[in-house]
């Protein structure tokens, strides 16, 4: 246990901590500023050269935040210091991953029956094999 105290006590552990310290600040700040319905879903990523990066998951959201951007820089730069002040802020749209279902997933037991019906009639082709491996899962 003792090596892994260590290693988080390097310099780059720190600098990693002292920047979420001061992403979760951005974000508590911009939590206070935005309207409740919006405050689980924007998610503050970066501060990089004065611009604060916002992330939102649908383009509704980006637009709604980029129409609030003055209010919501005017309201960081009041609760901050004067070096800690931020210029602009940039608004990414973040999309969600999607889990793509594997091959035969969702199938009918209907659907199943017809395609071991059309397989049992097709002769040795491609479709054939396709089709085997498919209700073999």
């Amino acid at each position: 246990m003792e090596p892994i105290k260590k290693l988080f006590e390097k310099d780059f552990f720190s600098d990693l901590l002292e920047k979420k310290i001061e992403i979760d600040l951005f974000q508590q700040i911009v939590n206070n500023i935005l309207p409740k319905n919006m405050v689980n879903l924007c998610k503050v990523s970066k501060l990089s050269k004065n611009t604060l990066y916002i992330y939102a998951p649908s383009n509704g959201f980006a637009h709604k935040i980029k129409l609030m951007s003055k209010n919501i820089i005017k309201g960081v730069n009041a609760s901050l210091d004067k070096e800690k002040h931020i210029s602009s802020l940039k608004v990414r749209v973040k999309v969600a991953d999607r889990i793509i279902p594997k091959h035969g997933e969702g199938i009918s037991i209907k659907g199943i029956a017809k395609l071991n019906d059309l397989s049992k009639k097709l002769s040795v082709s491609p479709l054939k094999k396709t089709l085997f491996s498919i209700l073999k899962k």
